[in-house]
């Protein structure tokens, strides 16, 4: 286990080695990337820069080509045009599609459509400012704009000079383009170029800078990439060659010898050279011999499952229940021997189906019986009832049924099954225990103990025997009508604590008191009232019964006892042997001297009451001393061990005796200190204790190893790494869809949520799991396994993987549900 640990050990540091390696290539990767994209970024930013500069210069020469046209020619498209400019620029109409590409040379020909007016643009200061440009080249492309805005005021009173009266057009014309064509033009022009020249240079600077420093960044990113993959390279070589010599073969080997054990061949031996003791291929050796025990083991579960099967048919027929199944898909209906036996029916002859099983119910009873079967499918909700069946012969039998279903996710049942019982004996006994309730009714007046019965809600009485006439002269009428009457005849002394303790039963469930009643000539006497609640099925109260019994003459006879018993107590207090007096039931301590207080070092007033069983360390043993002394026998001399606080264990010879205390049966006992004589030799038997031990334990390792067949071994993460025949052939899945999957593929959704995660976690913390577990199989049928799950640790104590053994119980967990 120890090279296992040593080889897993090195594998996980390998793996991790190689992630950290292919880590660092892809961070260097990514690394690169980035840089180019910053590149990338850099060249686009400049380029853009250039495009709006450029569009914010050629759009005041265009509005000056367009005015001079305009006026030039008079045709209005070059005013409309101009507009168009304008309104481009200032983002009243959205830009048009290649406008920065000599877009108005191509309208003015007819080329290009003009721009559409409809729509909301972007002017183009707001794209100056997104694009990234630096406040100092918006103040001075603003300011160029600014100014050209201003040009503008100038060129539309040129064109309004053009448009004026037709007589003297031309001269209106030629004055129009005198105006563009001025100093105070030209300067107009200067203050707009000279801003976007300056702004110009600025942005050059800055992209251009922008530029070197990511291809900079850009040139080491590559350098850095390079170097990371070369070294990357050579460590995944040199970790390939140790690899190589860890695995103990090639891979190829090693995965033929894999997949021959997983089908459960174990027939050929792994050779393993001395030089590859720790390796993969040596623990897969290993492996091969423990999969090797278990599939005997195997063996030996099955010769148990047929005889397991073979004590279910047993059971059903003595216990007179028979199971069914019913799938729902193919329509198939399975019985039991059992209830082919309880309908009659050959079962060689005919194959069972729901229309034969309802033609054996009864006729009064068949609709009932449906109607309960397909309610209980259509809600989802087991279902129970009793009913008769109709014999060929015309014989009548009773049977018990109940049943439940299973679903799919669209909540269609896909199984159903239940259990039928005989129960025609116990019904024909519960028509005769009617027939018996006159005759106990009679027997109940011919007691002494008065006994009445009252009921819910308001718990008046409604039935009394008729020793209550003889007890104190009120006739069983005369208390059924007034159940006050019985209060009126408690001693006026006693009145009000009988009454508190009378109404403390509805709180207590069962109480026990003692009072006096006067009768009507002023005679006393005590009487012992006993009163318990019965409970209705939904546990509220529903019946209150009163035993009433006269115990005049026994506290009489007590009184006379009483001074005999104290001389007897005074006695066994100057006792110097432990004297302790129980209950028959040895759950009380009734009496106790100095010495057993000492004895068990309690003060008298804690050991009083209290359960004597408590200071027994085997409490089988004084179960059966209390036995034999209920059943009249004396116990002598027999040494018991004791449990003391702040004392360990002591131990007593004892002796028992059954005695009558205060009226009742109890046992006296009695005890000689003999601790110092037991120690000396429980000395002597320690050694043959421990070795008793360890064959008990080995025996339990059998035990546990025989009981189980289903072998499966999963990864720390929780997927199957293996699995042997039994587990294929039980789940449905074939081994190949089982290996890389978890249990999950399993899960039945019996189990809590939370169940899972607290196996987890103590197979986790390396701590050994068992329980029973229900899966369900690839094809929808459920199946129960007893469970063991143990982890594989690793030298530093960590689970490296599990190995969990498994048995079929799904017999023995349908023959507990029936």
């Amino acid at each position: 286990m120890l090279r296992l640990k040593e080889i897993i050990s090195f594998f996980r540091q390998k793996v991790w080695s190689a992630l950290l390696a292919l880590v660092c290539v892809f961070s260097a990767f990514g690394y690169y990337v980035h840089t180019e994209k910053q590149l990338d970024h850099a060249y686009e930013s400049r380029y853009v820069s250039y495009q709006l500069l450029s569009h914010l210069r050629h759009s005041s020469d265009d509005l000056t080509r367009m005015v001079r046209s305009y006026i030039l020619s008079g045709d209005v498209r070059y005013k409309r045009y101009f507009q168009n400019i304008l309104d481009i620029r200032n983002g009243k109409i959205p830009f048009p599609d290649d406008y920065f590409n000599a877009y108005w040379d191509m309208v003015i020909v007819g080329k290009l459509s003009p721009p559409k007016t409809g729509g909301k643009g972007v002017a183009l200061l707001e794209m100056i400012r997104s694009a990234g440009f630096t406040q100092a080249e918006i103040d001075k492309l603003a300011s160029a704009k600014q100014s050209s805005d201003a040009l503008t005021s100038l060129e539309f009173e040129a064109m309004r000079l053009a448009e004026r009266s037709v007589a003297e057009s031309d001269v209106n014309r030629l004055q129009a383009a005198q105006m563009l064509l001025t100093n105070q033009y030209h300067q107009a022009k200067s203050k707009i170029m000279m801003p976007i020249n300056e702004a110009f240079m600025m942005m050059d600077q800055r992209t251009l800078k922008a530029v070197n420093q990511a291809k900079i960044a850009s040139s080491i990113s590559r350098v850095i990439f390079v170097l990371v993959s070369l070294w990357a390279v050579f460590f995944m070589w040199r970790a390939y060659r140790t690899l190589r010599a860890t695995l103990g073969a090639s891979a190829d080997e090693i995965y033929q010898h894999i997949s021959r054990i997983g089908q459960g061949d174990f027939s050929v031996p792994i050779n393993v050279a001395p030089n590859q003791s720790v390796s993969v291929l040596a623990e897969l050796g290993k492996m091969q011999d423990l999969l090797y025990t278990h599939d005997e083991a195997r063996t030996l579960a099955e010769q148990d499952l047929r005889l397991n099967k073979q004590l279910l048919v047993d059971a059903q027929r003595i216990a007179q229940t028979g199971s069914w199944s019913l799938d729902w898909q193919t329509g198939v209906l399975i019985w039991s021997d059992e209830i082919y036996r309880i309908f009659e029916v050959d079962k060689l002859h005919i194959s069972p189906n729901y229309e034969l099983f309802l033609n054996k119910v009864h006729p009064l009873d068949r609709a009932e019986v449906d109607r309960v079967f397909k309610s209980s499918v259509a809600q989802r909700e087991p279902y129970e009832i009793v009913h008769r069946l109709l014999m060929a012969d015309g014989a009548v039998k009773w049977v018990h049924e109940r049943g439940t279903s299973d679903y799919d996710a669209d909540g269609l049942p896909v199984f159903s099954r239940g259990a039928v019982q005989d129960v025609t004996e116990r019904h024909d006994a519960e028509i005769n225990r009617r027939k018996t309730e006159t005759y106990l009714t009679n027997i109940l007046n011919s007691v002494d103990e008065v006994i009445w019965t009252a009921s819910a809600p308001d718990f008046k009485i409604n039935h009394v025997n008729a020793a209550i006439e003889k007890l104190c002269g009120l006739t069983q009428q005369a208390l059924i009508a007034d159940g006050e009457s019985w209060m009126r005849l408690i001693h006026f002394e006693d009145l009000s604590s009988a009454r508190l303790a009378m109404l403390s039963v509805f709180d207590q469930g069962r109480v026990t008191l003692d009072y006096r009643i006067v009768l009507a000539g002023g005679e006393v006497r005590w009487v012992s009232d006993h009163r318990h609640l019965v409970y209705g099925e939904q546990g509220e109260p529903a019946e209150l019964v009163c035993v009433i019994r006269d115990e005049t003459d026994k506290r009489l006879a007590a009184n006379a006892d009483r001074e005999s018993k104290e001389r007897v107590i005074q006695m066994l207090e100057t006792s110097p042997i432990a004297v302790r007096i129980a209950t028959s039931t040895g759950d009380k301590v009734l009496f106790a001297n100095k010495r057993y207080t000492e004895l068990i070092n309690c003060s008298p007033g804690t050991v009083m009451g209290r359960n004597p069983r408590l200071y027994y360390a085997n409490s089988a043993e004084y179960e059966e001393i209390l036995a034999q002394v209920n059943q009249g026998y004396s116990v002598n001399d027999r040494l018991v061990q004791l449990v003391v606080e702040n004392k360990g264990s002591v131990w007593a010879m004892a002796s028992y005796r059954p005695v009558y205390y205060e009226g009742e049966a109890a046992m006296l006992g009695w005890f000689y200190d003999v601790t110092d004589l037991r120690k000396a030799e429980e000395a002597l038997l320690q050694s043959e204790a421990l070795a008793k031990q360890s064959l008990e334990e080995l025996k339990y390792q059998k035990f546990a190893l025989d009981k189980h067949a289903i072998v499966a071994v999963t990864d720390v993460k929780g997927r199957i790494t293996y699995a042997n025949d039994k587990f294929s052939e039980i789940s449905g899945y074939s081994i190949e869809e089982l290996i890389g999957q978890d249990h999950a593929l399993l899960n039945s959704g019996y189990h809590p949520k939370g169940y899972f995660k607290q196996m987890y976690r103590t197979v986790a913390n390396g701590g050994v799991w068992h329980d029973e577990i229900c899966n369900r199989a690839k094809d929808g049928h459920l199946y129960w396994v007893d469970t063991t799950i143990a982890p594989f640790l690793d030298h530093n104590g960590k689970p490296q993987s599990y190995i969990s053994i498994r048995t079929d119980i799904t017999l023995r967990k349908a023959a507990e549900d029936k």
